[in-house]
């Protein structure tokens, strides 16, 4: 089962023209894996990143769970959406912005929608929750965004045009 999980994971990126070999080999070879049942492990779930002295971007990490079912699945999508965002901005200057987890759940709202699992769906209605309760600008953000965004996809389906677009949409939505 996780191999068919891993496989549908892999389609999904292969049918978003999001799949790059060269990329997710360098994801796999800098990912930390853990079981997602070991709950303290879990705090580890993100993407990091390096820079040297002169802020070029010199390393992405990504902690993600194995992935053996839909959530943990669905979370590696997230992640992973961070580090192929990044991994064409290796070795230069880039910063991290405000518009930085618009795309991760976008990709999540995407996938459930072309995967519809009402366990999945609680899952994802519960983080939503902890997103309108939190303080947290970037998801707050995310999430208002989202339906614009996600009708945007679906008219040009680039993820360079969407990542642009995602941008502008932020800084007008943050003012």
């Amino acid at each position: 089962m996780a191999n068919q999980l891993y496989l549908k994971f892999i389609n999904f990126f292969k049918n978003h023209n999001l799949y790059d070999e060269q990329t997710f080999k360098y994801i796999r070879e800098n990912a930390i894996l853990f079981d997602y049942l070991e709950e303290e492990k879990r705090s580890f779930i993100g993407c990091y990143y390096n820079f040297d002295k002169q802020g070029r971007l010199i390393k992405i990490v990504i902690g993600v769970p194995i992935i053996k079912d839909e959530q943990t699945l669905l979370i590696n999508i997230h992640e992973y959406i961070h580090a192929i965002s990044l991994y064409s901005k290796l070795g230069t200057k880039c910063k991290i912005g405000i518009e930085r987890e618009i795309l991760p759940l976008l990709y999540e709202k995407i996938y459930l929608n072309e995967n519809p699992n009402e366990e999945l769906e609680r899952y994802v209605n519960m983080l939503n929750q902890k997103i309108i309760e939190s303080n947290q600008i970037e998801y707050k953000i995310a999430l208002n965004l989202q339906n614009e965004l996600l009708e945007y996809y679906y008219k040009t389906k680039n993820f360079d045009k969407l990542k642009n677009r995602a941008k502008k949409l932020s800084k007008k939505y943050n003012k």
